[in-house]
């Protein structure tokens, strides 16, 4: 946790349906995806299976990599890890946190009705950006279960939603690094 300060407490992520399915999913579609190549190998479309099996493949590999594997609590602030790139949030910039309802995070993603499913907001926020800007204000989106998202609001109108397995257990032992008066009991 070199410049983040010392870790104090591990949040794991909370699963969810889609992250299931993405996992159980793997092996059979990289091996299907391996005996259509053979295939077509032998039936002389070489160039074509290669590219696209490198595209689902490089698919997979991309939102493995921008995917939270867990939160910690370190001295100095909140730590998203992610195989590419951690994200910090230091405590000195958070104004407040709660933890949301499925309604409030659609409502502040600002999403049509017919886009409202978790796999395909998740895929949608996950794969077009993990920041997305509504004039001043940036979201950075980090949950993985939208039933159990926490927001983080601070200072420069910056948001950050995220999902530990346990939201109430996490907004306890932060609240021993921001005070009470940070966060907002909602029902």
């Amino acid at each position: 946790m070199e410049g983040f300060g010392a870790a104090v407490y591990m949040f794991r992520v909370a699963p969810n349906s889609f992250f299931r399915v993405f996992k159980g999913l793997w092996f059979p579609l990289c091996f299907s995806l391996f005996c259509i190549a053979l295939i077509l190998l032998l039936g002389g479309y070489v160039s074509a299976v290669i590219v696209e099996a490198m595209f689902v493949v490089a698919g997979f590999v991309f939102v493995k990599a921008h995917v939270p594997r867990y939160y910690v609590l370190t001295t100095r602030g909140i730590v998203v890890k992610r195989l590419m790139g951690d994200v910090f949030i230091p405590y000195g910039e958070v104004l407040k946190i709660w933890k949301a309802s499925v309604e409030e995070v659609f409502r502040d993603f600002r999403v049509e009705s017919w886009f409202l499913t978790h796999a395909a907001l998740w895929v949608f926020k996950q794969l077009m950006s993990s920041k997305m800007s509504y004039g001043e204000e940036r979201v950075y989106f980090y949950a993985t279960d939208l039933e159990r998202t926490v927001i983080i609001e601070c200072c420069g109108r910056r948001k950050y939603y995220i999902s530990p397995e346990e939201p109430k257990e996490f907004l306890k032992v932060i609240s021993v690094f921001l005070g009470e008066k940070a966060l907002i009991s909602k029902s």
